[in-house]
């Protein structure tokens, strides 16, 4: 980590890990019972999620799950190295916060069709929509957090002097003249 934990906060980090390691876990349990054995994933969506799939035992909807599963093990690898290396692997949390921040808005804009589907409730759709969001902001702070550790100067802001620095700095013209 080297010098990490002289510029973050232990508690800070700590938190951080926790949140990006359950994140992990999730991904890959979810991932990896979606992958071996669709048939247990289902009954968990049924207990946890309160899906009520028809068809689920269908050969499409059956290869549908076990390559969903493929996508979350993926993530929950890439979530586990951002989990143990966090500094290595800082553009990990922005594009899992906005992989969430999409399947919040996909909750939102499509809930008439999961609930076609799976006959999900508004009220337990809207509970998902903000541990997904929840998350996604968790993940957001952690990367403002790893860049300012790093030293890179305000991520993600339109600080006047650092867009004209940076605007300056890759000038192909040189310094532009004093006023």
């Amino acid at each position: 980590m080297g010098g990490m934990s002289d510029t973050i906060s232990p508690h800070k980090l700590l938190t951080l890990r926790v949140v990006v390691g359950l994140l992990a876990l999730y991904h890959l349990t979810v991932g990896l019972f979606c992958a071996l054995s669709p048939e247990v994933m289902v009954e968990l969506g049924e207990r946890f999620y309160g899906l009520h799939i028809v068809g689920a035992k269908t050969a499409m909807f059956v290869y549908m799950l076990k390559a969903l599963g493929m996508y979350a093990v993926f993530t929950g690898g890439m979530l586990t190295i951002a989990c143990y290396r966090p500094l290595k692997a800082r553009s990990v949390y922005a594009l899992a916060a906005v992989l969430l921040l999409m399947r919040a808005f996909t909750r939102l804009a499509f809930f008439d069709l999961a609930h076609e589907a799976f006959q999900v409730s508004w009220g337990h759709n809207l509970f998902n929509v903000a541990l997904l969001v929840g998350q996604a902001l968790v993940l957001g702070w952690g990367y403002r957090l790893l860049a300012e550790a790093r030293g890179v100067e305000r991520p993600f802001s339109l600080n006047p002097k650092a867009l004209a620095s940076n605007s300056q700095r890759l000038s192909p013209f040189g310094d532009p003249p004093e006023r």
